[in-house]
């Protein structure tokens, strides 16, 4: 797979994480195949594309359908050294997500305290 391919395929498999249907055990699995081929993008992404698949996967961060940027941002963060502005604009989706009144706030917010503390 070249790096748009790869890029198409993560932006496929955070399609499939928004049409999750929670009550359905089928539907949680494909979800949680989803992540975990997410983060094997994420882990071989400077090894197969050096530092032009960073450039080109930080360009989700501005992907706002199927929540791209908001998986995007915390696998970056997660997974790869990123430049000061990269993880600025990461934190901020994180941020902005975290202030909601949903599960997914949260799950954010105990995701930025973590990260927070990590980070001390």
């Amino acid at each position: 797979m070249n790096l748009n391919e790869t890029i198409e395929k993560y932006k496929y498999l955070t399609e499939v994480c928004a049409g999750t249907d929670y009550s359905d055990k089928s539907s949680v699995k494909k979800h949680n195949q989803s992540v975990k081929k997410m983060y094997e993008i994420v882990n071989s992404l400077l090894e197969k594309f050096g530092g032009n698949g960073l450039v080109e996967f930080e360009k989700l961060l501005l992907v706002k359908e199927n929540k791209t940027n908001v998986w995007a941002s915390v696998h970056l963060l997660e997974k790869l050294n990123l430049e000061k502005e990269a993880e600025k604009e990461a934190l901020k989706i994180i941020r902005e997500i975290s202030k909601g009144n949903d599960t997914d706030a949260l799950g954010f917010q105990y995701w930025l305290k973590n990260w927070e503390a990590k980070e001390k």
